[in-house]
């Protein structure tokens, strides 16, 4: 009987662990979310590395303008097409979210029959009002993982799309 509650207590503790998104917000709220204004969005790519080895701008080279690029219109595209208030957009907005990432990696994903690419991100967003200059609100992000495709680039693009879907949930 010990062993079933244990076992049990284990697989409840490991799926918690599996479920948890890796985003959390450590500082303030994500009222600012549900508010029907706009934002717009500032990445800062000075301190990212690439599986915490090496520079994500030794990493992609003559592609960095490009990655980078790509990675902030899937965060938006994400953000947007979840958000039923907040908009992120071009013009300035009541709030300036700052998004630092930090570290990006990839791991082989297997499926029975193919094999896929997952992309994992880490960093953090800060949320500014711009009219008091007050940090609203700090999420973290550790090791937040996007969905699989069997396309290196796709994965990256669909794991940025995803971070953006998910702190629109949040």
């Amino acid at each position: 009987m010990k062993k079933t509650i244990l076992t049990c207590c284990l697989m409840l503790v490991s799926v918690c662990a599996i479920a948890s998104n890796g985003i959390v917000v450590s500082e303030g709220n994500t009222a600012f979310l549900r508010e029907s204004v706009s934002a717009n969005v500032v990445f800062r790519w000075d301190e990212g590395t690439w599986d915490v080895t090496h520079p994500l701008t030794d990493h992609w080279g003559s592609e960095f303008g490009r990655m980078t690029s790509i990675a902030e219109s899937s965060f938006v595209d994400g953000f947007n097409d979840t958000s039923k208030k907040l908009r992120i957009t071009d013009r300035p907005g009541k709030y300036r979210m700052e998004v630092s990432i930090t570290n990006l990696s990839c791991f082989s994903s297997p499926l029975p029959f193919i094999t896929g690419y997952r992309h994992r991100v880490s960093g953090n967003i800060t949320v500014v009002d711009n009219n008091t200059g007050t940090t609203v609100c700090v999420i973290f992000i550790d090791s937040f993982v996007g969905g699989r495709d069997i396309d290196f680039n796709d994965s990256y693009t669909e794991c940025m799309e995803d971070l953006g879907k998910g702190i629109a949930k949040l």
